[in-house]
C-alpha cells in the first residue's frame, strides 16, 4: 500500500463529513416526509375501513331501524304535544282523570306558563284527599293521558281527618303539561 499523507487523510475526513452532512440535510428530511405520508396513508385506510363497515348491509339495516324508531317516537310526541297552550282543555282532561281514578280535587289551578324555544310547559298545582289505591290509579292514568304530562313535585301526607275508616292521604302535586309553541313543526326539526 502506498503511504497516505496527512493531507489525503484530511481530505478523506472532509469528504466523509460532507457526506454525513449532505445525508442529514438532503435525505433525512425526505425520509421524515415519507414516514409522515405513510402515517397519513394508514390513517386514511382506517377511515376507509370504518366507512365500509358503516355501509355494510347489516349496519344499514340497523341504521334504518334506529331511524324508524326515532321517527315513530317523534310521531308519538307530535300527537301528545298539541299546538298552543289550551289551559281549559288541560284542566278538563285532568278533572276527567281524577273522576276516572275516583278522586275529588280540593283545588287545581294553573300557574304561569314557561316558554322554551320549541315548547312551553304549563304547570298546575293540584291538591286532593284519597286512599292509596286511588292514588296509584291516578298516577297510572296520568301516564296514559293524551297530552305529555310530567310530575314535578309530589307531597303525600297522612290525612288528619279522624272520622275515616281507611287510611287516607292528602296529596299535593305540581304537574306540567307540555305544548308545542305556535309555528313549530316537529317533523321539520
Amino acid at each position: 500500500m502506498k503511504n497516505i499523507t496527512r493531507e489525503q487523510i484530511g481530505m478523506i475526513a472532509v469528504l466523509i463529513l460532507v457526506g454525513i452532512f449532505g445525508w442529514l440535510y438532503l435525505f433525512l428530511p425526505k425520509i421524515n416526509y415519507v414516514m409522515a405520508k405513510n402515517i397519513e396513508i394508514v390513517d386514511m385506510e382506517q377511515k376507509l375501513q370504518t366507512a365500509y363497515a358503516m355501509t355494510s348491509p347489516e349496519q344499514l339495516r340497523k341504521t334504518k331501524l334506529e331511524f324508524e324508531q326515532v321517527k315513530n317516537r317523534l310521531a308519538e310526541y307530535d300527537k301528545r304535544l298539541p299546538k298552543g297552550k289550551q289551559v281549559d282543555l288541560i284542566l278538563k282532561e285532568l278533572s276527567e282523570l281524577a273522576n276516572k281514578s275516583e278522586i275529588d280535587f280540593i283545588s287545581i289551578y294553573p300557574l304561569p306558563p314557561e316558554t322554551q324555544k320549541i315548547y312551553s310547559y304549563l304547570p298546575f298545582d293540584i291538591e286532593f284527599h284519597c286512599e292509596y289505591p286511588e292514588l296509584s290509579t291516578f298516577f297510572r292514568n296520568l301516564q296514559q293521558v293524551t297530552r305529555l304530562v310530567n310530575t314535578d313535585t309530589i307531597l303525600i301526607q297522612k290525612d288528619k281527618s279522624e272520622d275515616l275508616e281507611l287510611p287516607n292521604v292528602m296529596v299535593r302535586l305540581k304537574v306540567r303539561a307540555y305544548a308545542i309553541n305556535e309555528g313549530v313543526v316537529l317533523n321539520e326539526l
